[in-house]
């Protein structure tokens, strides 16, 4: 089972405060809670369960089934409530709530009626009792309840049956009698598959003399092939489309750089993964990778050996699984390896990771200008499970515990003034 501590994105839960928003996860805070500055946070003790209300566990939650355009609401009080033990410990107390679904929803979960309003709430959907996943929330407001209380939305949920833990914080007055009504109305249909979302759709690119890209997306594309690994990292290829071209020399560069989705960071947007391939559509031989860098940074394969005439495939797809705001990337053949699209050379990182890949405890040696740092881990969703900060200096180590993290890859942004760089992280 996931370690709840380490895989829950930031803001999985929240303490909320009159006018407040949305804050970055700081130290010291519950591990599910996120501090206002205004707030000391809460030390919360697992008392006896000696009469705690009958939700105390998840299984003690009385199934509702909630329908497309419908909805349920629960009313109970979590007074006496103590939290789970074992390893699906929230560490807050908490009483639950369960409904089942039978098609994909998008849902609203609102604390309305509830008076006094709470202060504190999860965000997170459970899965399976006791849980072995979540479900993130796409956002939350104080707005949508007239009487200050919390309203949390929840995008394309599969079917299924989810549980909603109700949270124990006095301090912020999270305590008592509650109202919850979930409400659920049908999600999106998915988006046509673009034409080249097979390699039998395969868009013919030109060989030019220099990199003159064409633009593509990604939207509504599924997955052929999976996801190679390449440069030692395997993303999702959930959204690959495919290209060909006729050789017209034994050299050619192939060169793909996602689209920019709008805050002027490098790092984040469509980061395109490429890989060629030679012999039949579909079915052909891999002839190599590029997954270099991050973000919407520029990917580049230089193919040799190639056999004039002979038309060769490349795939391409965005290493994440969920779409960017823009999805959309260029892509070019030229047979020049000097791929200038304008844009000005990226300094090195100034951070290195070792032992990478590794298990447990990983050190972050830096190599920039004093200051301090804040160092974010995201999942292959963009979802933070790690954030903390440090105090770092030219040739220090700063250590990163990443025990409870599943297996797989990670991206690790280290933040300090205004400077920011990522580097890929492989979990044994």
């Amino acid at each position: 089972m996931k370690n709840i501590y380490t895989t829950l994105l930031t803001g999985a839960a929240l303490v909320l405060t009159t006018g407040a928003s949305a804050q970055h996860a700081t130290k010291g805070a519950s591990r599910f809670a996120i501090a206002s500055q205004s707030i000391r946070p809460t030390t919360f003790h697992s008392d006896l369960r000696g009469g705690a209300p009958a939700n105390d566990e998840c299984d003690g939650a009385v199934n509702q089934n909630l329908a497309i355009g419908g909805s349920v609401t629960f009313t109970g009080d979590n007074t006496g409530a103590t939290d789970s033990q074992g390893p699906d410990s929230l560490g807050i107390p908490q009483v639950w709530e369960t409904f089942t679904t039978t098609e994909c929803a998008n849902l609203q979960l609102t604390y309305c009626g509830t008076n006094p309003a709470f202060g504190n709430a999860f965000l997170a959907l459970f899965i399976d009792c006791p849980f072995s996943d979540f479900v993130a929330s796409s956002s939350f407001d104080q707005t949508t309840c007239s009487d200050g209380n919390v309203t949390i939305f929840y995008n394309d949920v599969p079917a299924g049956q989810y549980y909603y833990a109700v949270m124990l914080d006095p301090a912020n007055g999270a305590e008592g009698a509650y109202t919850i009504t979930v409400s659920a109305s049908a999600c999106a249909p998915p988006p046509t598959p673009p034409a080249n979302d097979d390699c039998a759709g395969a868009v013919a690119l030109p060989v030019n003399d220099w990199c003159n890209f064409q633009y593509f997306t990604g939207v509504g594309g599924t997955e052929t092939v999976p996801a190679i690994t390449c440069n030692a990292f395997t993303g999702s290829a959930d959204d690959d489309v495919w290209f060909s071209f006729v050789a017209t020399a034994t050299d050619l560069t192939i060169a793909a750089q996602g689209t920019d989705d709008g805050d002027g960071d490098v790092n984040t947007g469509y980061d395109a993964v490429m890989e060629l391939y030679s012999g039949a559509c579909g079915t052909g031989t891999s002839e190599g990778c590029a997954d270099a860098t991050l973000g919407n940074e520029l990917e580049q394969i230089d193919a040799t050996g190639l056999t004039v005439g002979t038309t060769y495939w490349v795939r391409v797809y965005d290493w994440y699984d969920a779409p960017w705001p823009d999805h959309t990337f260029g892509i070019c053949v030229s047979t020049s390896s000097q791929v200038n699209i304008g844009m000005e050379e990226h300094a090195t990182s100034a951070f290195s990771l070792y032992p990478n890949p590794g298990t447990g405890v990983f050190n972050l040696q830096y190599s920039g200008k004093n200051g301090l740092a804040n160092i974010e881990v995201f999942d292959v969703t963009g979802r933070i499970v790690y954030n903390t900060q440090a105090q770092v200096a030219n040739g220090s180590t700063s250590n990163m515990d990443l025990t409870g993290l599943s297996s797989g890859n990670y991206n690790v942004r280290l933040t300090v003034g205004d400077v920011r760089t990522e580097q890929r992280l492989m979990v044994k």
